[in-house]
C-alpha cells in the first residue's frame, strides 16, 4: 500500500478535509470511534451493523487509548482480514511520520490520539461481508465467468439445495464447528446463486429476500417485537401457526391454502408425518380419528402387510412427537450407528 496517498491536512468535525489526501475509492467513509463502539455494544454479534464497508476507503477518528484500539480491532476483524495493511496518524500532529501495520497488530501499537486509515478490500481476494460475496457470485455468472455457473437455472440447482441442506444437517450432528461453517457456506451459496439468477431475470433481488424474511420474522414474533406475551416454546409455535393462517387467509384474490399445503411432498416421510401431525393439532383436527380413517382406507387399497407397517410407522411418528423426539433424526442416527458397528463387526475378507 502506498502510504503517500494518505497524507492530509488538519480538519475539524464541521470542516471539509483539506490537503493532499487522495482516497483510493470513489467513496470516503469518515467514522468516529464512538459510533463503532456504540454499534458493538448494541449488537455485539452484528458485524454487518458496523457503520462502514470494507469495500471502500475508511477513516476512523478518536482512537485515544490502547483499550479503545483493542475494542476497535475486535470490531473491525468481523469484516476485515487480519492481514490488512492499515495506517495510523497522530490526530494532534499530522505532520508526524505515519505508521503502517497489520490490522491484527493495531492493539499492540503505541496509541495517543490516533486516526486509523483503512484501504478498501478486494472482494475477490478476501471477503467477510455479503456485498463482497455477491460480487463473487455475480462474477461467476457474468460473461467470461464459469461455464457451469452460467448455465444453471432455478430448476437445475434443485438437487444441490437438497444435498447441501442434508450435508449441513450431518455437520450439525457429527461434524466440527469448522465443518458446520463450511457446510452453511455451501447452503448460502445456493441461496446466492438463486438470488443472482432471479436478479438477472428481473424477478427479485437478494435484498428482496432479506426484506421479506425480516418482515416475516417481526410479524411472527409479536412477543419480541410487539406487545404479545408467551411463556413457553409451545405457545410460540401455536402463535406462529395462528399468525401464518391469518396472513394466508388475508391474501387478496386467493383462498386460504389447505392445512398441509405448504409442507413439501419431498420431505422424508417421517419428517413429513411429524410436521403434518403438528399442523393438524394446531388446527384442532382430531388426529386419532383421522388416523383410524386412514388405516381403514389403506387396508382396502394396499397389501395388508403394507397397511399394517404404515400404521406402525405413523404411530411411531406420533409417539416421537408426543415425547419431543425428532423421528427422522432419531432414525438417521440409528442408521449411522448401525453402519459404524456393523463395519466393525463385519468378518474380514481376504
Amino acid at each position: 500500500m502506498n502510504s503517500d496517498r494518505f497524507l492530509f491536512g488538519s480538519f475539524d468535525d464541521d470542516d471539509d478535509m483539506e490537503g493532499d489526501f487522495e482516497p483510493e475509492a470513489n467513496v470516503l467513509q469518515l467514522v468516529d470511534v464512538d459510533t463503532i463502539l456504540d454499534t458493538l455494544n448494541a449488537a455485539p454479534f452484528g458485524g454487518g451493523m458496523l457503520p462502514l464497508s470494507p469495500l471502500e476507503t475508511a477513516i476512523v477518528r478518536g482512537i485515544d487509548s490502547p483499550e479503545i484500539a483493542r475494542e476497535v480491532q475486535t470490531a473491525l476483524l468481523r469484516i476485515y482480514p487480519p492481514t490488512l495493511d492499515i495506517v495510523l496518524v497522530n490526530e494532534e500532529d499530522q505532520s508526524e511520520k505515519q505508521r503502517e501495520c497489520k490490522l491484527s497488530e493495531l492493539a499492540r501499537q503505541e496509541i495517543v490520539d490516533e486516526i486509523l486509515i483503512l484501504p478498501p478490500v478486494d472482494p475477490i481476494e478476501h471477503t467477510r461481508v455479503i456485498e463482497g460475496l455477491q460480487q463473487v457470485i455475480a462474477s461467476l455468472r457474468a460473461p467470461g465467468g464459469c461455464p457451469w455457473d452460467r448455465e444453471q437455472t432455478h430448476q437445475s440447482l434443485t438437487r444441490y439445495m437438497i444435498e447441501e441442506a442434508y450435508e449441513a444437517v450431518q455437520a450439525i450432528e457429527t461434524g466440527t464447528p469448522s465443518d458446520l461453517a463450511e457446510e452453511l457456506g455451501d447452503v448460502l451459496l445456493q441461496i446466492l446463486l438463486h438470488a443472482q439468477i432471479a436478479e438477472e431475470n428481473g424477478s427479485f433481488t437478494l435484498e428482496d429476500v432479506f426484506e421479506i424474511l425480516a418482515s416475516k420474522m417481526i410479524r411472527r414474533h409479536p412477543h419480541v417485537f410487539g406487545d404479545r406475551s408467551v411463556e413457553t416454546a409451545g405457545e410460540v409455535v401455536t402463535a406462529w401457526d395462528q399468525i401464518k393462517r391469518q396472513e394466508r387467509s388475508g391474501q387478496s384474490g386467493d383462498e386460504a391454502p389447505a392445512v398441509f399445503g405448504s409442507i413439501p411432498p419431498s420431505l422424508p416421510s417421517l419428517a413429513r408425518a411429524q410436521t403434518m401431525l403438528r399442523r393438524a393439532e394446531s388446527h384442532g383436527i382430531d388426529v386419532e380419528k383421522i388416523s383410524n380413517r386412514v388405516a381403514a382406507s389403506l387396508s382396502q387399497s394396499v397389501d395388508a402387510d403394507e397397511a399394517r407397517v404404515a400404521a406402525q410407522l405413523a404411530a411411531i411418528a406420533r409417539e416421537a412427537r408426543a415425547h419431543g423426539v425428532d423421528a427422522e433424526g432419531a432414525l438417521r442416527r440409528w442408521t449411522e450407528r448401525f453402519e459404524e458397528i456393523a463395519n466393525e463387526s463385519a468378518p474380514e475378507t481376504e
